[in-house]
């Protein structure tokens, strides 16, 4: 919801953008459940480093790969 453009979608729109497999993450329940509120992989408390530190990559390239489809949707869309 926060990325550019986002607002510009159609309510159709939006709602495919929210729920593409390329925005949903499968996460153990116990780090979800403990992470409820943290906007950010890196900002995650007691989980591996290692794993925090591949999911702050992942979530970067997944950012970037829904800045461009908002974009090419939001073009595609007509005024």
């Amino acid at each position: 919801m926060y990325l550019p453009r986002f607002t510009d979608l159609t309510a159709d729109n939006m709602w495919l953008v929210l729920n593409a497999p390329l925005n949903l993450q499968w996460l153990p329940t116990t780090v979800n459940s403990h992470n409820k509120n943290s906007r950010s992989a890196a900002d995650m408390q007691g989980v591996d480093l290692n794993w925090r530190q591949a999911q702050t990559k992942l979530q970067y390239e997944k950012r970037q790969e829904l800045t461009e489809l908002i974009a090419q949707l939001a073009d595609s869309q007509q005024p």
